[in-house]
């Protein structure tokens, strides 16, 4: 017997004596009434030897039997064990009446949750079932339990239909298919087998209870009259016990969501229930599963007048679930819970408008602005020595979320740190640290320095435009607004102009690419360019779609309708822009016109001109401190259609080896660029060469 084999006989026989009774008579039923000793006779192995000692017929292992022997053998057995029919005894016993009071489980739920218990549990009960069939059907299961438990099969589907309580309360996950159809959920076995206290264990296992939190509502004073609503709502509708309380909080991420919803509830001295995203061995937990734990603290928290559940990234729900046929089922959930759930989601634009409706209340969190962060990092750093100008500073940084605040300030103070200089020089470490730890693709770093300091250099002069520049960007300086189409070859600076336009009139640089914006479902593309115009005029910074040419192609050329409402969405967005929006493309020919027509410039950057590739090269071996040969400069690089990105790269190369930039470094570096764009130019594409 292998080691596996000996742990599972180790806990099976650590089952209760009368539990275990009662499993052998369910295996004696189904073998006997349901006829299964037949199989069993006809197919002997090794694992027929488990449901031979479960029946207590440990004699007939290893021997011959005939099939009328066998039979009168267990019939024989089921005789005895139903004269004097065992019952469920031990922690078990004890946690299915608790589970019965809480849940509302009728006796015939509790019958079947045991059995499934045993099933899992108990060796010998599955190798029984498994005589019918290894995967056995939905109907066919039904059937058997029915056999087991002597119970009507209409009460036994009644009891496993999707609005059951055992269903809804998540003790028994979805049934799937015609496969594994009584699986229980994660662990609870062993909860109901061996703990005293199985209700609250699962409330634990299921729910984080209490969080800690870092802002108290006032940090959200930008939304005191929709808190002071939430909190009225959910106080009076909670003391009440008035069901179908569900608030929806939307937003994106770092805007303070689970900050919030924490500081209602601690205002409101609830206890909250935060369905868990991973189990307690930290894995990661299925949409269903946690849609079971959320089911389960409903039923579990309902006589309470004291408690909340919070639900975040409902895409889980309401998103995936409806896609399972569970529409129906999801807007009763919405109708009937007894206790109030908020539900929190970075983007709601892909859920159905007729779960929407469902929300007594939504709230839209808003992006923060400075002057909001700067209230909070103030409130939140009190009693810190930093200086007025060092918060301003700070609160521009787009990327530190509300709660960073909080943590950096318990770190300050409890370093126990004075000096001005060395209480901001940790702050910023700090703040660093969490806002790299959460970064994701949005609004761009605002000052000059900040985006000069992330970003290659850009310097107009330095870039071959067909207009003037300088002048152009004073003009845009001063009106604010203007649509530029910016096209050519990569690397010659197109969304490098967008980066140093934003850096010189201070501020936010809202970068968006193909990649951002595109969505594989029909309609996800148009709510993704509305969005990122939306961003953009919040913040009233510099809008740049990069790769344009993914979204303003022909639409002479298109085959389907959502490549033609891609293009209109985007002409509608910029009629309605009245900011500066710059739309890069490396492929103007197939652009749409009507969209050209409403760029008020359309300029196009080329590879540098011969003396601007020198000036280039002079600056960058200037930086490095390397001597400068200028007419071997302009020998070299006379002949060479050389872009700034180019200069990048090489720059770039010699970091990662280590080595010290010098001319002939440079010039071998820019050569090889310039053969290597040479050669993919020339190569067939199909028929065509190009």
């Amino acid at each position: 017997m292998t080691i596996l084999r000996r742990l599972l006989r180790q806990k099976s026989t650590a089952l209760n004596p009368e539990t275990s009774a009662l499993a052998s008579l369910w295996a004696l039923r189904l073998l006997v009434r349901g006829q299964l000793w037949k199989r069993l006779a006809e197919q002997r192995h090794s694992l027929d030897d488990d449901i031979l000692r479960l029946v207590n017929l440990e004699e007939y292992i290893d021997e011959k039997v005939s099939g009328s022997e066998l039979y009168a053998a267990l019939s024989t057995e089921l005789d005895e064990l139903s004269s004097h029919p065992p019952g469920v005894a031990g922690p078990l016993a004890a946690n299915l009446d608790e589970l019965a009071e809480c849940l509302y489980l009728e006796s015939l739920d509790c019958e079947i949750l045991c059995l499934v218990v045993l099933y899992e549990e108990q060796k010998g009960l599955r190798e029984v079932f498994d005589l019918a069939s290894p995967c056995p059907g939905q109907n066919q299961m039904i059937r058997l339990i029915s056999v087991a438990l002597e119970q009507p099969t209409v009460a036994i589907r009644r009891a496993l239909a999707n609005d059951s309580a055992l269903r809804q309360s998540g003790l028994l996950r979805p049934v799937e298919d015609a496969s594994d159809s009584l699986e229980l959920s994660e662990g609870l076995s062993d909860i109901l087998l061996y703990r005293s206290d199985a209700s609250h264990e699962l409330l634990r296992r299921y729910s984080l209870v209490d969080q800690p939190f870092e802002l108290d509502l006032d940090a959200f004073d930008h939304l005191q009259e929709q808190v002071r609503l939430i909190c009225r709502y959910v106080k009076r509708s909670g003391a009440r016990g008035t069901p179908g309380v569900n608030i929806l909080i939307y937003g994106e991420p770092g805007t303070g969501k689970t900050e919030l919803v924490r500081a209602v509830a601690h205002s409101l001295a609830i206890d909250l229930h935060e369905i868990r995203h991973a189990d307690h061995r930290e894995m990661p937990i299925s949409g269903d599963e946690r849609f079971a734990a959320y089911r389960f603290c409903q039923r579990m928290l309902a006589p309470t007048s004291d408690t909340a559940i919070m639900f975040d990234e409902i895409e889980d729900v309401f998103i995936h679930g409806a896609s399972r046929g569970r529409k129906a089922w999801v807007n009763r959930l919405l109708e009937e819970n007894p206790r109030p759930a908020f539900w929190l989601s970075n983007d709601i634009d892909c859920m159905d408008p007729a779960f929407v409706r469902r929300f007594d209340l939504m709230l839209r969190m808003p992006a923060l602005s400075d002057d909001i962060r700067l209230r909070i990092a103030r409130r939140q750093l009190r009693g810190l020595n930093v200086s007025e100008e060092w918060l301003t500073r700070t609160a521009a940084r787009q990327r530190v979320q509300p709660g960073h605040f909080a943590n950096a300030g318990k770190i300050a103070r409890h370093l126990g740190l004075r000096r001005q200089d060395r209480v901001e020089t940790t702050l910023d470490a700090v703040l660093d640290g969490l806002a790299a730890a959460l970064e994701h693709p949005g609004v761009e770093p605002e000052t000059k320095e900040q985006v000069r300091s992330l970003q290659s250099p850009f310097n107009p002069a330095l870039t071959n435009a067909d207009c003037d520049l300088p002048a152009l960007l004073e003009g845009i300086g001063r009106s604010g607004m203007g649509r530029l189409c910016l096209y050519g070859p990569p690397g010659t600076g197109k969304s490098e102009l967008a980066r140093y336009l934003a850096a010189e009139l201070q501020v936010p640089l809202v970068a968006r690419k193909a990649s951002d914006l595109l969505d594989m479902y029909v309609g996800g593309s148009e709510k993704n360019l509305a969005a990122a115009f939306a961003e953009a005029k919040e913040h009233g910074g510099v809008l740049l779609i990069d790769e344009a040419d993914s979204f303003l192609y022909s639409r002479e050329g298109a085959h389907r309708s959502w490549e033609v409402s891609q293009v209109n969405e985007l002409l509608v967005q910029m009629e309605q822009y009245e900011g500066i929006l710059v739309m890069a493309t490396n492929h103007m020919r197939v652009l749409d016109s009507a969209a050209l027509r409403r760029f008020d410039f359309k300029i196009r950057f080329d590879y540098l001109r011969p003396a601007q590739a020198v000036l280039f090269a002079r600056t960058v071996l200037a930086e490095a401190g390397s001597l400068v040969d200028v007419a071997l400069l302009h020998a070299h690089l006379a002949n060479l259609e050389l872009a700034p990105g180019d200069f990048n790269v090489v720059k770039r190369r010699c970091k990662v080896l280590c080595e010290q930039m010098t001319q002939e470094i440079l010039v071998a570096g820019l050569a090889a660029e310039c053969r290597t764009r040479r050669q993919r130019q020339g190569r067939a594409i199909g028929f065509v060469t190009v």
